[in-house]
């Protein structure tokens, strides 16, 4: 059983969310910018909290849970299309979806893309 959160695999972590981090903040979808800035900076507010609890309080636990809602906020916001990424070692996306998404409805992958964006934007609404 892995159960230990090691200083190596917190750097790792590190290492990985600001990349994705990077990555993101040149990927804002233009036509949903308040929402890719509110993503990103969420993702970024529990990025340098993880490391102020590393840094400052020698906490690695509480970095190491800092760090998950840091990349929980990017991926959500990839997932949703906020930030327009394709990179699925740092995202949970990739176009398998749209492809699926356009084989089980006999639509062309753009189409997909398109309804799937109407609906988060749907969705957005409603939770707005």
């Amino acid at each position: 059983m892995n159960n230990t959160i090691t200083e190596e695999k917190l750097k790792q972590y590190f290492v990985i969310s600001k990349e994705a981090l990077d990555i993101a903040k040149n990927a804002f979808d233009p036509k949903r910018l308040y929402e890719a800035e509110d993503f990103f900076d969420m993702a970024s507010r529990y990025h340098s909290d993880a490391k102020h609890f590393y840094e400052k309080q020698n906490d690695m636990v509480l970095a190491f849970a800092a760090l998950n809602y840091a990349h929980g906020w990017l991926d959500a916001g990839a997932r949703l299309g906020i930030f327009q990424v394709k990179d699925s070692r740092l995202f949970t996306v990739d176009d398998d979806f749209f492809k699926n998404i356009a084989e089980k409805s006999k639509l062309t992958k753009s189409d997909a893309k398109e309804i799937t964006s109407k609906i988060n934007k749907s969705m957005a609404k409603k939770f707005n």
